[in-house]
């Protein structure tokens, strides 16, 4: 069983076809917050459930990069928009 406290900030988060999908920002309950890199400039969360391993640097996802792209949660907008997602 993945537990999230082994997630740290800044690790890369890759899909399980090899591709980069970001990079944690923080973790909130079983969610993983990424970064605002990403091209619409929005933070973006995906549930643990989609984490395969974690390694010393990065997390492998056992959904392709597409996949968590298309339907990963616009963390901004659960939040109310109104402050950042992490502390």
């Amino acid at each position: 069983m993945i537990e999230t406290t082994q997630v740290k900030e800044h690790m890369s988060v890759i899909g399980a076809d090899d591709k980069k999908v970001g990079t944690v920002d923080c973790v909130k309950g079983d969610e993983i917050i990424l970064t605002k890199s990403d091209p619409d400039g929005k933070h973006h969360s995906f549930p643990k459930d989609w984490i395969d391993s974690i390694g010393e640097n990065e997390i492998r996802l056992n959904q392709t990069a597409e996949y968590a792209q298309s339907n990963w949660f616009d963390a901004e907008k659960e939040k109310g928009g109104a402050a950042r997602p992490c502390p």
